[in-house]
């Protein structure tokens, strides 16, 4: 649940209120960096919507609107993590991959040529800190390939697979009904009061929600943190914000802690301006 909000200002009340709620975590994971994926119709390229990879004329617009953010949290991400004295750390990138691509794309393509951190991300994590890991999304299997990238695209996939599975072996928390309607199965979750909330249909995409629920129980997953801090866009803050108590709710993750922290996106170019209307609040285990 939510336990805690903040509206920090500046990066030094910031690091102040992270480190006085997860300051004592031994291993703590960071979502910094992230980028969407942007479509050159003229060249019929995909590309990072990141202000370095983006150095065409065509793309200044682009570049200027929405590509600094993703190096101004990576940089933050990497200061948080700094600050901190935890001796496990580890910091992952999140990619917008579906919001923007014209229908039917093969996203594939995107990560066969940028399946690895662009150069600016690497050279701030190997000059910046000491300590830190990259958390990568395991290879192998039928699900798309991403290199060193968590995709939203991927995570609403798995995300259905994990239902599916919870389903077959009657793994879902004791709150959760499932509904079968013919062909179609649904699954909801009922609170204290009675209401239902569908989090899964078999004949519907998942949604934004449901990738952030997937995504920390996958970091969890994959690193045993403790605490998990996530860097996004504020306008995604009502998706970020329910996903998160999902992965509480839903999938019984062990993260103690998830410190959401929602930041200015667009026509930013300091971290001042990223602050300018940052939103955090704190999920804790009840």
């Amino acid at each position: 649940m939510i336990v805690e909000c903040r509206f920090p200002r500046t990066l030094q009340d910031l690091m102040a209120f992270v480190r006085s709620r997860v300051g004592d975590a031994r291993s703590v994971a960071v979502q910094a960096g992230h980028f969407l994926v942007y479509y050159d119709h003229t060249e019929d390229q995909l590309l990072p919507c990141v202000a370095s990879e983006l150095d065409g004329p065509r793309q200044q617009a682009i570049r200027d609107s929405v590509g600094h953010f993703p190096l101004l949290t990576w940089d933050l991400g990497l200061a948080l993590l700094q600050a901190l004295p935890a001796p496990e750390k580890r910091i992952l990138v999140l990619v917008n991959d579906w919001q923007y691509l014209p229908k039917g794309v093969d996203r594939a393509r995107f990560y066969k040529h940028h399946c690895r951190l662009p150069n600016v991300y690497r050279e701030a994590l190997t000059a910046r800190t000491s300590g830190v890991g990259l958390l990568s999304p395991p290879s192998g299997g039928n699900n798309l390939q991403t290199g060193e990238f968590f995709s939203e695209q991927a995570l609403r996939n798995q995300y259905g697979q994990h239902i599916r599975r919870l389903i077959e072996t009657k793994a879902l928390p004791a709150n959760a009904e499932v509904s079968p309607n013919g062909e179609v199965l649904s699954c909801s979750l009922v609170d204290v009061l009675g209401r239902r909330e569908e989090i899964y249909c078999a004949n519907k995409s998942q949604n934004c929600a449901h990738e952030v629920a997937e995504l920390i129980f996958l970091v969890r997953q994959l690193s045993g943190c403790e605490a998990f801090i996530n860097l996004f866009p504020l306008i995604c803050r009502q998706y970020v914000e329910a996903g998160t108590e999902l992965a509480f709710d839903l999938f019984q993750t062990s993260v103690k802690t998830v410190l959401n922290v929602g930041m200015t996106a667009a026509e930013v170019h300091s971290v001042e301006d990223v602050l300018h209307s940052c939103e955090t609040t704190v999920h804790a285990r009840t």
